[in-house]
Order: structure tokens, then C-alpha cells, then sequence
């Protein structure tokens, strides 16, 4: 199997004498699901552009095994899309088609394969309703519909169960364990540590010497100070973590 990313002494951000992360060197093999975490700040929505190609590396490499751009689907934050755009949710699902038809040819031939994605998010009855009167949850079901229609190897999402309902995030993480059996490769980055630790086994997590990776469970184990039981991604214990996972 070989790697989906290849990251070399990258160092990210958006100025050159302030990088926000420095020396990331990691390797994310095809088909892989990892959980991205750390602590605000850090610089995981910053990575997941710099793979994207949205934003520049100060220094170092990004190498992707694609072929072509649309072989790469990125899901942003919620919070960053319009959702006064005047379309539907049918319309608004369908625009994950253009990397396949262009911006204008028509999609007739494809409604099938909407209606179909926009089925296995559960949104099938609110297919004509105006994308202002979705739920924030039912918004995070359509962009994954949008996403669905993508023929992508590579899948980044920044925060993709941010604010949604329990019944949301399992349809979603269902969708995911899908596009992973079709042979995607999957980056999230997720702020909610028990979430990753029960549904992602592989993470990478944002430190102060760099990125490391490694098994959720062992990488967000609780680590004790005098008995006091310290934050999971608390920087003071960070790297009495990694040193414990040096010496497993």
C-alpha cells in the first residue's frame, strides 16, 4: 500500500516569521481514517489547506497520490458556508457534480445519483426545502450529500461534527466507514477527543515540537500529575504523554 500524503519538514501557516506549526513529517497511507486534534490554535484547519493547496507551505512539501484536483474533496467548517445562497437542498447537493459536468452542462442525466446521495444522509423529504430553513444538522447531512457525489480518493473535513445532534453524527460517520470501504482516504480534524477515541482509531495529534501518529486510545489516554488527572491535550502534559508512548 502506499502513501495517500506525504508531509516533509513542512511548516505551515501564514507568515513567514510566525509559522504556526514547524517540522511536520508524516506519512498517511491509502485508505486511512485519522482523526485530527489539538488544542485551539494549533493549526489544524491550516493543515487540512496547505494539503488542500488552498494555502502555501512556508517550507517543506506536500505530495498527494491524485491524479487530478477533483480526486481531493475538502468539507470546511459549517460556519463558513452561505446559507442565504437562493437554491434549494437538491440544487445545492448537485454543485458536487460540476467537477464532473462543468459548470454548464446539465444535470439532468444525473438526478438519480442526487436523489441517491441525498437518500443516504436522510434528508430524502427535504429535498425542495430552501437551504435558509435548514437545521444545522440537516445542513451537515447535505454538504456530505455534496460530497458524496465526488469520485474522491482523498476526503479533508474541518470539524464535520461541530454542533450537529447525536443522529446526525451517526448518519455521518456511517457515510464515512462507506467512502473508506470504496478506498478513500480520510483526514478530520475533530475537537471532540471521546468522539475520536471511540470511532477513530488512528489520530494525529498537534504538539509543541510537531505532529505525531498514532493510536487514538494511547495518544488521548488520561495522564496524571500528583494523582490530578490532566487535560488530554493540555500542554503542560503533552510531552510526559509522548515520553510514556516512547516507553510502552
Amino acid at each position: 500500500m502506499s502513501a495517500m500524503i506525504t508531509l516533509e519538514g513542512l511548516s505551515i501557516g501564514y507568515q513567514a516569521h510566525n509559522p504556526i506549526a514547524t517540522d511536520i513529517n508524516v506519512e498517511v497511507q491509502e485508505s486511512d481514517v485519522l482523526a485530527l486534534v489539538g488544542l485551539n490554535g494549533s493549526g489544524k484547519s491550516t493543515l487540512l489547506k496547505t494539503i488542500m493547496g488552498l494555502v502555501k507551505p512556508l517550507s517543506g512539501s506536500v505530495k498527494l497520490d491524485v491524479m487530478r484536483s477533483h480526486d481531493i474533496a475538502y468539507l470546511p467548517q459549517q460556519a463558513r458556508i452561505e446559507k442565504g445562497f437562493p437554491i434549494d437542498l437538491k440544487e445545492f447537493v448537485s454543485t458536487g457534480l460540476w467537477t464532473q459536468t462543468g459548470w454548464w452542462r446539465s444535470m439532468r442525466n444525473y438526478e438519480k445519483e442526487v436523489y441517491e446521495a441525498i437518500d443516504r444522509v436522510g434528508l430524502s423529504d427535504m429535498a425542495k426545502v430552501h437551504l435558509s430553513e435548514l437545521s444545522g444538522g440537516q445542513m451537515q447531512r447535505a454538504l456530505f450529500a455534496r460530497m458524496l457525489l465526488q469520485p474522491s480518493k482523498l476526503l479533508l473535513l474541518d470539524e464535520p461534527f461541530n454542533g450537529v445532534d447525536e443522529a446526525t453524527i451517526s448518519v455521518l460517520l456511517e457515510q464515512l466507514k462507506h467512502c473508506q470501504q470504496q478506498g478513500a482516504t480520510i483526514v478530520a480534524a475533530i475537537h471532540d477527543l471521546e468522539l475520536v477515541k471511540q470511532h477513530f482509531d488512528q489520530c494525529l495529534l498537534f504538539h509543541p515540537n510537531g505532529l505525531v501518529q498514532g493510536n487514538s486510545q494511547a495518544l488521548l489516554a488520561p495522564v496524571k500529575d500528583n494523582g490530578i488527572e490532566q487535560a488530554p491535550l493540555d500542554v503542560a502534559t503533552l510531552d510526559s504523554r509522548l515520553d510514556l508512548l516512547d516507553h510502552a
